[in-house]
């Protein structure tokens, strides 16, 4: 399997560096969208179509990115002689990692929480 995985080193970098970027991509356009949908009449074409364009984004693009960038990592990681773990490089790299897939879980729960938030000031606006 090491064997493998050391000849196809120079591929499964660069499938790592595509997954990497489309998950960036995503990254920074999903809260782009959520600025747009938020800026949009509630309940209006144009805020139905952004939360399709939302959840497209997350699930088309950012899902299959972020399981791509971790199984090439991984699969990276395992290659011999590929990854010095003394080096503090290394332990930088998957602070950042563990960072981005934080931000990216919080922008997961965003539109759920926004749906929550606006339910219940039509709530309070039926109220008073």
């Amino acid at each position: 399997m090491s064997q493998g995985l050391a000849a196809a080193y120079l591929w499964l970098k660069a499938l790592h560096i595509i997954a990497v970027i489309a998950w960036m991509a995503g990254l920074l356009y999903l809260p782009r969208l959520f600025v747009y949908h938020a800026d949009a009449p509630a309940g209006s074409d144009r805020a139905a179509t952004f939360a399709v364009m939302e959840r497209r984004l997350a699930r088309g693009i950012l899902l299959p990115a972020v399981v791509l960038t971790y199984l090439f990592g991984i699969m990276l990681a395992t290659t011999p002689g590929a990854v010095d773990w003394q080096r503090g490089w290394i332990w930088a790299k998957l602070a950042l990692v563990l960072l981005l897939t934080v931000f990216h879980l919080m922008l997961e729960r965003w539109p759920r929480r926004r749906q929550t938030v606006l339910k219940s000031r039509q709530k309070q606006h039926r109220g008073n």
